[in-house]
């Protein structure tokens, strides 16, 4: 468990051990979590659901969500590139 902390502390935003208080990370688990995934297919445009079996819709919308929560949760670097 103390690597996986100093990984987060190193790679992840100052305050990452506040994410459960987010919102926006609640709504990623909220999309990660969801059963009622075929109701984001009816938004998708034509063009990319050409692409994806509607099979393969359920861990689509997981990997998004997991990916995004990560997405909020690494350092972004500064104007500098720091």
């Amino acid at each position: 468990m103390k690597k996986l902390t100093g990984f987060c502390d190193r790679y992840f935003v100052p305050d990452w051990r506040d994410a459960k208080k987010w919102y926006s990370v609640w709504a990623f688990v909220v999309i990660g979590l969801s059963e009622s995934l075929e109701g984001l297919w009816l938004w998708m445009p034509a063009d990319l659901k050409a692409h994806i079996p509607i099979e393969w819709m359920p861990k689509v919308v997981v990997l998004v969500a997991v990916v995004g929560l990560l997405g909020r949760l690494v350092k972004q670097g500064d104007k500098d590139g720091n």
